[in-house]
């Protein structure tokens, strides 16, 4: 039986945002290309006004979508950004442990502990882990808080081996 693996960090601003983005790629999709069309829509807008002002008008509402599906992402952040503060888990200490029944969650305020069989899913991103106990719901679980590349991996497996829709990216 492998030993435990615990992982510490703090919920720090950047450690939130980095976290709500990896679930915001995973889960929202559609999002990822918002920006391709709206990239894709402006430049046809701005030729069309070269060829008449009439033209131009009627394709104007086309033009107003692509500059909102273009800044549709940074406002998202933006707006995030601006959340972020008002949290009351920031800078909250976590530490995470990972063994083969469960995980534990301990903070300043609680202590969790679940089996493996309340978790929906979890992927492995380039930066982290997420792990949903339902199903639009995801911890975090950054790299970067990480004693090695080992504990990582022992992770990884512990969590392929026990979580049905485990998938990496």
């Amino acid at each position: 039986m492998e030993p435990p693996v615990q992982v510490r960090f703090r919920l720090t601003a950047e450690v939130i945002l980095e976290g709500t983005l990896e679930v915001g790629a995973q889960e929202v999709r559609f999002f990822r290309y918002l920006k391709v069309i709206g990239m894709t829509v402006l430049p046809l807008v701005l030729i069309t006004s070269l060829f008449s002002f009439k033209a131009f008008i009627t394709v104007l509402p086309f033009g107003i979508m692509a500059l909102f599906f273009i800044l549709v992402g940074p406002l998202q952040v933006f707006l995030l950004k601006r959340q972020i503060p008002k949290m009351k888990i920031l800078n909250e200490e976590i530490c995470w442990t990972f063994s083969p029944t469960g995980t534990e969650q301990v903070t300043n305020e609680s202590k969790s502990q679940e089996t493996w069989k309340l978790y929906h899913k979890a992927v492995r991103t380039k930066k982290g882990f997420l792990i949903y106990p339902q199903e639009k719901v995801a911890y975090w679980i950054p790299f970067a808080a990480f004693n090695s590349a080992a504990e990582i991996e022992a992770v990884d497996a512990l969590i392929a081996d026990q979580i049905k829709t485990y998938r990496r990216t």
